[in-house]
C-alpha cells in the first residue's frame, strides 16, 4: 500500500465490521427461535439459507446483505398476509350528523404478530451489513483514487 493509501479512514470500517458481527452472534438463534417456527415453504428455505451464512464465519457480506434483503421481504410478505383488517363500529356518542359509522383496525394473526416484533433485528443487521459494505466501497474507491502507479 502506498503512502496515499494509508492515511484512508479504517478505523470507521472496523467498527462496522464489529457491529455486524455482534449482531450476527446473536441473529441464528432468533431466526431458529423467533421467525423459522412462523414460515413455510420458500420463505422457510430463505431464512434456512441464511442460517448456513450465518454460520459460516466467513460468509461474504454481499451475499449476506442479499440473503437478509431476501429473508426480509419474505418475513413482510408472511405479515402482510396474516394480516386482515376489521370494522369497527364506532361510539354513536362520537358521531356528528349520523347515527352510524365504521373505521378499519387491522388485526395480525399470532404468527404475523410474531413476526412483526422479530423483524426489527433482522433490520438492524441489514443496515449494519449495507453500511459496512457502503464504507468498505468507498475506502477501496479512495484507495484506488490515491493510489499513484
Amino acid at each position: 500500500m502506498s503512502a496515499a493509501g494509508s492515511r484512508l479512514p479504517i478505523g470507521p470500517l472496523i467498527d462496522k465490521m464489529l457491529a455486524v458481527v455482534e449482531l450476527r452472534r446473536s441473529m441464528s438463534d432468533h431466526l431458529s427461535l423467533r421467525v423459522l417456527p412462523h414460515l413455510d415453504g420458500a420463505a422457510h428455505d430463505g431464512v434456512a439459507a441464511l442460517l448456513v451464512l450465518l454460520r459460516n464465519g466467513d460468509a461474504i457480506m454481499a451475499d449476506l446483505a442479499c440473503c437478509l434483503d431476501n429473508v426480509m421481504a419474505d418475513v413482510r410478505a408472511a405479515i402482510s398476509a396474516g394480516t386482515r383488517e376489521e370494522r369497527v363500529e364506532i361510539d354513536p356518542r362520537r358521531l356528528v350528523g349520523c347515527t352510524e359509522a365504521h373505521d378499519k383496525r387491522r388485526v395480525r394473526s399470532p404468527a404475523a404478530e410474531a413476526l412483526h416484533d422479530a423483524l426489527p433485528l433482522l433490520e438492524r443487521l441489514a443496515r449494519a451489513t449495507h453500511e459496512a459494505l457502503d464504507y468498505a466501497e468507498a475506502v477501496r474507491i479512495s484507495q484506488a483514487m490515491m493510489t499513484v502507479d
